[in-house]
């Protein structure tokens, strides 16, 4: 905890999202009301830790995937590139349930490694900076972070659903790519 112009508040904003993906983790239906509204995408920090805390969940998947569907579909000549024969590579057709956990690259302590960083004085926790619209191209990124966040800590999702939400998630990659 630290003081900063005479309130007490958490250091980092992590914290923050911790405690708030807590909260969120008591009422499933608010966490699904966050994702459905309009500016869901200025939250993929929470979503993160809200999918960490909560790994069974593929119903804010399937929402999430269809906001980046909807996003997707802005994107010019996008059907040329859905007919890529990349999209159908044998990656994405011989992920099954047995080799999809297998897909994790780094143990918990090199995730940490680059994950932390140094904030500087001016940083203030407490602000979610909800005022500013974001680009559609800004809007499509944080939306593939959440999904990506989501598929990531999805470890009680059934097989299918794990598959299908990360097939979800590397063509929408291959897309942008």
């Amino acid at each position: 905890l630290i003081e900063k112009n005479g309130k007490v508040m958490f250091r980092f904003k992590c914290f923050i999202n911790y405690f708030l993906a807590l909260y969120f983790s008591k009422n499933n239906h608010n966490i699904l009301t966050l994702a459905e509204s309009e500016k869901y995408y200025n939250y993929d920090e929470l979503f993160e830790y809200f999918s960490g805390i909560n790994k069974d969940m593929p119903e804010l998947a399937e929402c999430i995937s269809i906001k980046l569907e909807k996003l997707i579909e802005n994107v010019p000549n996008l059907n040329e590139l859905l007919n890529l024969s990349l999209l159908h590579s044998k990656l994405l057709d011989d992920l099954n349930e047995e080799n999809v956990d297998n897909l994790i690259p780094y143990c918990e302590e090199e995730k940490d490694d680059l994950t932390d960083i140094n904030i500087n004085s001016d940083y203030d926790p407490t602000l979610i900076d909800t005022s500013k619209e974001k680009l559609e191209t800004e809007k499509l990124i944080y939306t593939l972070h959440i999904l990506g966040s989501i598929v990531k800590n999805s470890e009680e999702f059934s097989g299918n659903d794990k598959i299908k939400y990360l097939k979800n998630f590397m063509t929408e990659i291959v897309c942008l790519m």
